[in-house]
Parts: structure tokens; C-alpha cells; sequence
């Protein structure tokens, strides 16, 4: 027997990961152990949905922005690429009873921008225009 001792002391001592039987006390900590790990999982699934309910709040925040920001650069993209843009100019009517036409023109370039048949009324004011331009003459 002394010499398989002698063969135990000078062999090398490893470990190995092996099962071992807990006793009651043991199994009773790894139940408190248990019961506060899976408190800090609860935690942090909590955390990280209210951080993902966040995010999508502000990941929307932002695409609008970019939305906003793409529209802008597109319209100036095309004003520029066009030389002009739409604005609002001060326009009057004008009637020309000879062709039965109201021409809409600029005020600041006289440019006819539309032109559309008299109604019959605006017909029959001519008339009436007519008329008292004549007895006053």
C-alpha cells in the first residue's frame, strides 16, 4: 500500500468539473441565489423594453426629420436646376369683348397667364358698359 501512496503524493493534483450532492443549507442558498437572478433578469428584460418603446419613439422623431429634410432638398434641388419658382403675383382680368375672352395677366410683366370664355353675364355688362359710355359721350 505505501508505494500506490507514494504514487498518489507525487502525481500531479488536477481538478476536474465534476457533480457533487449539495446538502439541504447548500441547496437553500442556491435558492436565494436563484430567486435574486432571476429578479436582475426580470430587471433588465423590463429596462431594455422601455428602452426599445424609447427608441422607436425617437427612430420615428428622426425619419420625420429625414422626410422633412429630403423634401426640402429636393424642391430647392429643382428651383435651382430650373431657375424659377412658384410664387404669388398680383394678377387682374381683363376683358376682351371683341374674341368673348377674359384674359388673367401679370401686373408685373403683363404676361397673359389665362384665358377664358365671358360668361353670359359678364356679356350682358358689356352691354350695359356699352350703353352709358354712349349716352355720356
Amino acid at each position: 500500500m505505501r508505494k500506490k501512496e507514494t504514487t498518489m503524493q507525487e502525481a500531479e493534483i488536477r481538478t476536474m468539473r465534476l457533480p457533487v450532492k449539495l446538502s439541504e443549507p447548500e441547496v437553500a442558498l442556491r435558492a436565494q441565489e436563484l430567486a435574486s437572478a432571476e429578479s436582475v433578469l426580470g430587471d433588465a428584460e423590463q429596462r431594455l423594453e422601455q428602452f426599445v418603446e424609447a427608441a422607436k419613439g425617437t427612430k420615428k422623431g428622426i425619419e420625420t426629420e429625414i422626410t422633412d429634410a429630403r423634401s426640402l432638398v429636393g424642391s430647392l434641388a429643382r428651383i435651382v436646376r430650373e431657375r424659377k419658382e412658384d410664387r404669388e403675383v398680383p394678377v387682374m382680368e381683363d376683358a376682351d369683348y371683341e374674341k368673348g375672352a377674359m384674359n388673367t395677366y401679370r401686373t408685373d410683366t403683363h404676361e397673359i397667364v389665362a384665358t377664358r370664355g365671358l360668361t353670359h353675364e359678364e356679356r350682358q355688362r358689356s352691354l350695359f358698359e356699352q350703353k352709358r359710355k354712349g349716352k355720356s359721350s
